[in-house]
């Protein structure tokens, strides 16, 4: 692939068989994963894309319909929701018990978004792949569901574990929730390979649209987002993730964020850090709640890692593995 582009060149693949599952964006080339050097995108078939190429780059994404955390206990996918919520210029947000299935369908219905962005849990049913579906707070959406809803979107972002996840019948044909999304009318659809991490997800997130909001083309976007991810240090990571925490005016949620920052600063060998953002935290669960017990747990690591760590490490990268910041995969335009 690099030896018939240049570098910012976008690549658009047409996966075979199993390379469909793969995160190709991944692999290195000299000595950097090849999606850095070439923003890419992927399609199931080269016929497909022809139907997708759709909006002109200079349209921007300026109009989004974000539902997320609808059963309440993604702390990270809602603060990822109000924060996309001030990147773009005219954003519906709906969380919690208002992220319903019927709200999604009839704003759908109604009109056309630039972006629908999920930040639900995503059921996968691996015997009937059809079946698989989107959580949200009154009911589920399955894949079958899309395959008789009118998509008008540039852009489908679901941000939740395996989202991603396809049957490969013969024939090469996939059967999963993208190709119900672009089948639906998506002109690019973002989806995940595997179970994502909650922080780097919502950090990863905050980039795309941040550049999205810029203008941005959307493979552009993405690239820039994995990019940034993978180089973050935990200093500049723990500096963001205190930033998504003061969104959200719910104070459990609230909690439940301070709790993976917590997390954040033992991973960085800071177990002094993680102990005050525990004491801190603590008054503010409450007495004996689910995130009270929560916090002691926690509290009980860190005191055993305490004093068997190196020295806390702010400089070095906090999420260099390829599974906090190679998940997601841009199907469809990349424009």
């Amino acid at each position: 692939m690099a030896g018939h582009s240049a570098p910012g060149e976008t690549l658009w693949l047409v996966p075979d068989g199993n390379l469909h599952d793969l995160p190709l964006h991944a692999v290195e080339v000299e000595g950097a994963p090849i999606g850095e050097r070439n923003p890419l995108c992927v399609t199931p078939s080269a016929s497909l894309l022809r139907h997708r190429l759709g909006r002109s780059p200079e349209t921007g994404f300026a109009r989004a319909l974000i539902l997320a955390d609808p059963e309440g206990d993604l702390p990270h996918a809602r603060a990822e929701a109000c924060l996309i919520g001030t990147l773009l210029p005219h954003a519906e947000v709906h969380t919690g018990g208002a992220a319903t299935r019927r709200r999604l369908l009839e704003r759908l219905g109604s009109e056309p978004y630039d972006v629908l962005h999920l930040a639900c849990h995503y059921g996968v049913d691996r015997a009937r792949p059809s079946r698989s579906a989107i959580r949200l707070a009154d009911a589920r959406l399955t894949v079958e569901d899309f395959l008789s809803v009118r998509l008008d979107a540039s852009l489908v972002v679901v941000s939740g574990c395996e989202t991603g996840a396809q049957q490969n019948r013969k024939g090469n044909e996939l059967i999963g929730l993208t190709r119900a999304l672009l089948h639906a009318g998506a002109r690019a659809v973002i989806v995940s390979q595997w179970a994502v991490d909650d922080v780097s997800t919502a950090l990863l997130m905050a980039v795309l649209y941040r550049e999205l909001g810029r203008g941005r083309p959307a493979a552009t976007a993405l690239s820039a987002a994995r990019s940034e991810v993978r180089a973050m240090s935990f200093r500049d990571a723990v500096a963001r993730c205190e930033r998504l925490r003061d969104l959200p005016a719910d104070r459990r949620v609230a909690v439940r964020l301070g709790r993976d920052l917590a997390r954040l600063r033992l991973r960085a060998g800071d177990t002094t850090g993680a102990l005050e953002e525990i004491a801190r935290l603590l008054p503010e669960a409450g007495h004996d709640t689910r995130e009270h017990r929560a916090l002691i747990d926690l509290r009980r690591q860190v005191r055993f890692q305490h004093g068997r760590l190196p020295a806390a490490d702010y400089a070095s990268p906090a999420f260099a593995s390829p599974f906090f910041w190679a998940p997601f995969t841009l199907v469809g335009d990349w424009r």
